[in-house]
């Protein structure tokens, strides 16, 4: 895909470390981003405007852990077009992101964090998914953000 390709028609762009598009047009832009953990955890969620506020998936080992995802809606000036980003810190945060916007029952609960007219806005959505014995749960709206 190159950047003729963006400015010609709405794209829907998936995956994070695997997709360099994403990570050149949410670079330091949006209120949720990607980001690297010294820690145990290649990957977290930070809300740029609460730098305390990050969302790190859980150990892969457990049974039992959560992943998260960042679904992006916005009108890019810089290719006047419509870009939907989705990705998730791990491939099960992905596939939650993948169902939540494939999904109208799942866009419906968006409804309760949103303002009117919210359909024409930017927005951004950090989603969870509990994963047990390797299977995703259905995604969990975590935080929305509108502009």
């Amino acid at each position: 895909t190159n950047f003729s390709d963006l400015h010609n028609m709405p794209t829907v762009l998936i995956g994070v470390g695997n997709n360099s598009w994403t990570k050149q047009l949410a670079a330091g832009q949006l209120r949720y981003g990607f980001v690297m953990n010294e820690a145990d955890h290649p990957y977290a969620i930070r809300d740029n405007r609460n730098p305390g506020k990050d969302w790190v998936r859980g150990d892969q080992r457990s049974d039992s852990f959560r992943d998260y995802a960042i679904v992006s809606r916005l009108l890019d000036p810089r290719v006047e077009q419509v870009i939907v980003m989705l990705g998730g810190v791990g491939a099960h945060g992905t596939e939650a992101a993948g169902d939540f916007v494939t999904n109208p029952d799942q866009i419906r609960k968006l409804e309760a964090f949103a303002p009117s007219g919210w359909a024409g806005k930017n927005l951004q959505v950090v989603l969870s998914t509990e994963v047990v014995k390797g299977s995703s749960g259905p995604p969990r709206i975590e935080a929305a953000y509108f502009w």
